[in-house]
């Protein structure tokens, strides 16, 4: 969860908007008005901040669905390879006869 702070002496909210999307959710567009430029800086940081904490957690989900998939392609070329083995073993031109004869007879 992030959250961003202003002290509402440096800065204000000027305007805010809300667009729904046809495929569900939203976006709010937020205009902040500021004044002091240490206060520019410091909102810019927390932007930022946030921006790089979402990124990490984009690059480690994808990093996890890429291991997901590789293990799933491993397993699919193992049962693949199993299944070669077993139809490409030669079958017998005739099959077996075993005969018993007894000594003597």
């Amino acid at each position: 969860m992030s959250i961003i702070h202003w002290d509402t002496s440096d800065a204000r909210l000027k305007t805010y908007a809300v667009k729904t999307r046809a495929k569900g959710g939203a976006v709010i567009s937020l205009e902040i008005e500021v004044e002091d430029a240490r206060a520019l800086g410091w909102l810019m940081r927390q932007i930022e901040e946030i921006r790089a904490e979402q990124d990490q957690v984009e690059k480690a989900t994808k990093a996890a669905e890429a291991e997901e998939r590789a293990q799933r392609a491993a397993e699919r070329q193992v049962r693949g390879t199993a299944r070669k083995s077993r139809q490409s073993l030669p079958a017998a031109p005739h099959p077996l006869l075993l005969t018993y004869e007894r000594d003597g007879k």
